[in-house]
């Protein structure tokens, strides 16, 4: 039943109720269930918050005797609102409910948001288009930012205008205060609207619930970001999942930190450059370099777990890396709200993980894995050209080479998962690579800049021959376009393998004429000969795709079996050195897919005697990945697959109809 009248002298209702003007409901004992409905804590128990009144000098003369509640400059300025209207005590509660609370905010010291809780100088203005409704923090009188500052209801109208000034040593990670995320074209804060802003004299603008900074000399020709209060998109975050403890297995793994670090550095980073230098990293990257790092453990005798994949018997047990590559995941989704350079790197390193079921075909979270990396590297903006930013030279450097690591990225997973691709040629200005600085590390020996550049700059350039491929024969527009001129799409394709070609005399050529250091297993001539292999085969079998049942048919698979006894002549320059250097993870899918083409030559043999050939290369081909399978991991689901396709062919479960 509901609480009786209470006289004068008794507990006054709840804060949460007194807004509204309602009565509590109390059944037998507090809290007050309306309270208990909206999930707020009750301040039934307690004395109501002194009334703060104002002086009749600080209000302007022009609200003084205004029958109209005076706006919250927060509010006023925010929306940009020229007219004088009436803005209720729920109104109020439900504006500073979910857009500018303070983390520390909460019922109990919650405070009347009546009109004397704000104070309104002329200087702000209402006026349509007039700049002082917006308020930046020199506008503001010092008696009055100190007046506000005194109650926790103002401080949701100036708590960021009395902030700090965001660093500007960097555009993203240096900024404590607020997230930047880039303003597009049609983004619904208008960009050429807020380019008239009058910025200061560091390119910034803030207003009360967000900011705005240009990073080029001219506004109209700047893009603009737009800069988010954290802590209203860690209250975003908080909604949706809670943040999970660091795991305790991070902790026992810091004191081998600098030994993980440099195996890392060692081996991944040569290939893939996803960090800099060694610095202070977060939590989360700690725990994916430590989960990369850790299967090339055996390099370094002095790390206390077993070397290998297999029990522990004088060495502690190997740790489970599935436990850090969660806490990973869980952290990236928790910086989707608010990401930076870290989010991406994270995402980066998470792509590369191990695989606990290599078995298995990727599954669809890679391909949300790497849609979340071309999403977040949208939102910083790493899409633009930043070299005429007013940023240091080392982060454009670093913006061009996380831009790039990306694309690469999407390309080769996208390919190899069958998926359309995700970033458009005309949806950025980034200039390709052409100077090794841009993907060399500052702590790094000129052969190591050497190495580690000329490597990914020939990733950059088969990647875009890749990009070729899809667009000029795997589209589906283009697939049914090809089957109208058949002749014209071998044409188009033996341009591209020519191409691929004269990359690989330049490319492979180069990194194998290189020195090798026997101590340094970080060649990484594997992973692009493969890439070059697998680029071969998606031409092929385009090409035997429009043409099968077509009088073109038996003279271009008999091209196309000259380059399958090739593959094995190929595939013997790999060393143990280029074996167990680093691989990604669309290696082992292009592994597979040299498997599919062998087996795919069996079955669409026009005669006998190409049946007998192409079953000849393919038990070669089966043979190589036998004898590298105990050493080499990638190798063994290629060959698993390659059996059992093998023997579905044997059975007549796999042939073509006649």
């Amino acid at each position: 039943m509901s609480r009786p009248h209470r006289g004068r002298g008794e507990q006054r209702p709840c804060d949460f109720c007194r807004i509204r003007k309602t009565r509590c409901l109390v059944r037998d004992s507090p809290p007050c269930e309306k309270c208990l409905k909206v999930g707020r804590t009750c301040t039934f128990e307690h004395e109501p918050p002194p009334r703060r009144r104002n002086n009749a000098a600080e209000v302007p003369a022009s609200l003084a005797h205004s029958s109209t509640r005076p706006v919250a400059p927060a509010i006023s300025s925010t929306l940009g609102l020229g007219l004088d209207f009436q803005l209720n005590r729920d109104m109020m509660l439900q504006y500073t409910d979910g857009m500018n609370m303070p983390m520390d905010f909460n019922w109990n010291t919650y405070q009347d948001l009546s009109s004397s809780s704000f104070n309104v100088p002329e200087a702000y203005g209402t006026g349509i288009g007039n700049h002082s409704a917006v308020v930046s923090p020199n506008s503001i009188p010092s008696t009055t930012r100190q007046d506000q500052s005194q109650s926790p209801a103002s401080s949701l109208a100036v708590s960021e205008w009395n902030a700090v000034e965001p660093s500007h040593d960097s555009l993203l990670d240096g900024n404590t205060i607020y997230s930047t995320s880039f303003l597009g074209a049609s983004a619904e804060l208008d960009p050429f609207l807020r380019q008239f802003y009058r910025f200061d004299s560091s390119s910034h603008f803030q207003s009360a619930l967000r900011g705005f900074q240009i990073i080029g000399e001219i506004p109209s020709e700047s893009p603009i970001f737009l800069e988010t209060p954290r802590r209203v998109t860690q209250n975003m975050t908080d909604l949706l999942m809670a943040n999970p403890a660091v795991p305790s297995l991070v902790g026992d793994m810091d004191p081998y930190k600098s030994k993980l670090a440099s195996l890392f550095h060692r081996f991944i980073s040569p290939c893939y450059p996803v960090l800099g230098p060694p610095n202070q990293f977060s939590p989360t990257i700690h725990a994916a370099i430590y989960g990369l790092a850790l299967p090339w453990r055996s390099h370094d005798p002095t790390l206390p777990w077993a070397q290998f994949d297999s029990r522990g018997v004088t060495r502690l047990n190997v740790p489970d890396v599935n436990i850090l590559w969660q806490y990973v995941w869980q952290q990236i989704s928790r910086e989707l709200h608010a990401p930076t350079y870290g989010t991406l790197q994270a995402c980066l390193l998470l792509m590369e993980r191990g695989r606990s079921k290599p078995f298995v075909a990727d599954t669809p979270f890679d391909w949300v894995l790497v849609s979340t990396a071309v999403s977040v590297a949208y939102t910083l903006g790493l899409h633009l050209d930043s070299s005429s930013w007013q940023i240091s030279q080392e982060e454009q450097s670093q913006r061009q080479r996380m831009w790039w690591l990306v694309y690469t990225q999407e390309r080769w997973i996208s390919m190899t998962m069958g998926r359309p691709l995700l970033i458009r040629e005309d949806d950025f200005t980034v200039l390709a690579p052409e100077s090794i600085n841009g993907f060399a590390e500052d702590n790094q020996s000129n052969d190591g800049q050497s190495l580690k550049a000329t490597f990914f700059l020939h990733l950059t350039s088969l990647t875009f021959l890749l990009d070729k491929i899809y667009h000029g024969f795997l589209t589906i527009k283009r697939e049914a376009q090809l089957r109208c001129n058949i002749s014209q799409a071998i044409v188009a394709s033996n341009q591209i393998h020519n191409e691929l070609n004269e990359w690989s005399a330049v490319s492979l050529g180069s990194l194998v004429s290189s020195p090798q250091d026997s101590s340094d297993l970080s060649s990484p001539i594997g992973v692009l000969l493969i890439a070059s292999i697998y680029c071969h085969i998606i031409l092929y079998r385009s090409i035997l795709k429009v043409t099968i049942r077509t009088p073109h048919f038996a003279e271009y698979f008999s091209e196309v079996l000259l380059f399958g006894s090739e593959i094995r002549k190929s595939l013997e320059r790999l060393t143990l050195l280029h074996l167990e250097s680093f691989w990604f993870s669309w290696s082992q899918g292009q592994f597979n897919a040299i498997a599919d083409f062998m087996a795919l030559l069996c079955v669409i043999a026009p005669s006998d005697e190409d049946k007998q050939r192409t079953r000849s290369i393919a038990t070669a081909h089966r043979q190589w990945l036998w004898l590298r399978s105990k050493s080499f991991e990638i190798s063994r689901p290629s060959m698993v697959r390659l059996d059992s396709l093998l023997a579905s062919i044997d059975k007549g479960d796999l042939s073509m109809e006649t």
